[in-house]
């Protein structure tokens, strides 16, 4: 594989099907990965999975439709790998891309509920 997302950080919602299948995509590109999911501990052991492929990939618990969750989640990412955070490519339950700093939580809301 190309190493086309060197240097750059991934939030993906989802430790089974379509995230999990991202998540592993993305870090075998070359990006660091945070993946959330409700289910924290299989977040958790997929991220695992993951890392010990050599791909850099930490899990956590998230609550796609929850505020503080998502904020948790993307501080999260900014704490552990000193970057700010431009976009969240996906979030269970929605098909668009969500700019935190740009999209109030109102809009999001009406796209997950």
């Amino acid at each position: 594989m190309q190493e086309r997302l060197k240097g750059k950080v991934i939030v993906v919602g989802g430790a089974g099907g379509i995230g999990d299948g991202l998540a592993w995509r993305y870090a075998r590109e070359g990006a660091a990965v945070v993946l959330g999911d409700i289910d924290g501990d299989r977040a958790v052991a997929v991220a695992q999975e993951i890392a010990a492929s050599g791909a850099t990939c930490i899990g956590t618990y998230l609550d796609g439709g929850d505020e503080a969750s998502i904020r948790e989640l993307v501080d999260l990412a900014v704490t552990t790998f000193a970057v700010s955070m431009g976009s969240m490519p996906t979030m269970p339950g929605s098909t668009m891309a969500i700019r935190p700093a740009m999209s109030p939580t109102s809009r999001w809301k009406t796209t997950t509920t």
